[in-house]
């Protein structure tokens, strides 16, 4: 996994945090893990997180492609690349 900014974090966190409010008690166990993981300098992620992000990374992937957002789409596949 290759380092991820603090724009990035940032984005996930954002997202993470609005995902858990309406996610399933197993999802909401993976986002807590991987909030508690982020803010630090070296991120080492499970299996079943990077998975996890990777699925709602390809979300949002597909949302940006739908409204033809081109930052989004080349930043999206940046994090993807680095997860």
């Amino acid at each position: 996994m290759s380092y991820i900014n603090l724009k990035e974090r940032y984005f996930l966190i954002k997202e993470l945090i609005k995902l858990a409010k309406k996610s399933n008690e197993r999802d909401r166990f993976i986002i807590t893990s991987i909030l508690n993981k982020i803010g630090h300098p070296e991120i080492v992620f499970t299996f079943e997180e990077t998975d996890f992000l990777k699925d709602k990374i390809d979300c949002y992937l597909d949302e940006a492609m739908d409204h033809r957002d081109e930052h989004k789409i080349e930043f999206l596949k940046q994090l993807k690349m680095k997860v």
